[in-house]
């Protein structure tokens, strides 16, 4: 058999493996190609990761801002709720015995649960309109028994729905300024008893959402609101 002597030619006639520099510089060149390319893709991988690094916390606020404005039209429609509540009881805002920890809840025939229960329920019997998708009043607190009392998120102004009987509660239709007064609020405290700044819980971007009498919505930094009822300006009681 004999052996076939293949050539391979290149231009010109001449063979390719004779032409060692012509090999090395393809050779070369392909590296380059190949070098290029890789660096480019780290420098795209580069970008999207500082795009990404940009883009988180954006999308993290804007989470944020949907709580808020969940926020927002859950004491909204507390506000109709009160107003509700107060045409049938000569004016006054919700208030019973056991109003500090069972305000929103079904508990000890709580007569404001009855204008407030018509949305679904979200955990313990509350409704979910006393739930702030931000927050809950004892969230900070490790210490409180959650289990025994309702874990709600939303307080009365204590001139409005009385806190105690020492003062008399404030009846709607008498309120001065209601543009000015605080009705209900984000807090750390309970469904009533709200007249100082500590009461307060600014879980909504280092801030609260604050209805006022006229059912208006605000939201406000912790060193806009007034210390305590010993501020001027009437945002508590009526001065």
């Amino acid at each position: 058999m004999k052996a076939i002597n293949i050539k391979i030619r290149g231009q010109g006639g001449n063979s390719i493996f004779g032409q060692k520099n012509e090999l090395y510089e393809c050779f070369k060149l392909l590296q380059k190609v190949i070098f290029f390319t890789l660096v480019e893709l780290l420098i795209v991988i580069s970008i999207i990761a500082i795009l990404a690094s940009l883009l988180l916390p954006a999308l993290r606020n804007s989470r944020n801002i949907a709580k808020e404005t969940i926020c927002k039209g859950n004491l909204r429609q507390l506000g109709l709720c009160t107003s509700n509540y107060a045409d049938d009881y000569l004016n006054y805002a919700p208030y019973w015995y056991y109003g500090h920890n069972f305000m929103f809840s079904d508990s000890y025939e709580n007569p404001f649960y009855d204008y407030i229960s018509s949305g679904p329920h979200k955990e313990n019997g509350l409704p979910y309109l006393a739930i702030c998708p931000s927050g809950k009043r004892y969230d900070d607190d490790e210490g409180a028994s959650v289990n025994s009392v309702r874990n709600f998120s939303y307080g009365y102004n204590a001139a409005i729905s009385a806190y105690g009987f020492s003062i008399p509660p404030i009846k709607l239709d008498r309120i001065r300024n209601p543009a000015g007064k605080l009705l209900m609020t984000d807090t750390t405290w309970g469904g009533s008893g709200i007249y100082s700044r500590e009461r307060f819980y600014f879980r909504h971007r280092n801030a609260a959402n604050i209805l006022f009498a006229d059912n208006h919505i605000e939201l406000w930094k912790w060193e806009k609101v007034p210390i305590d009822s010993n501020e001027t300006g009437g945002f508590y009681y009526d001065k």
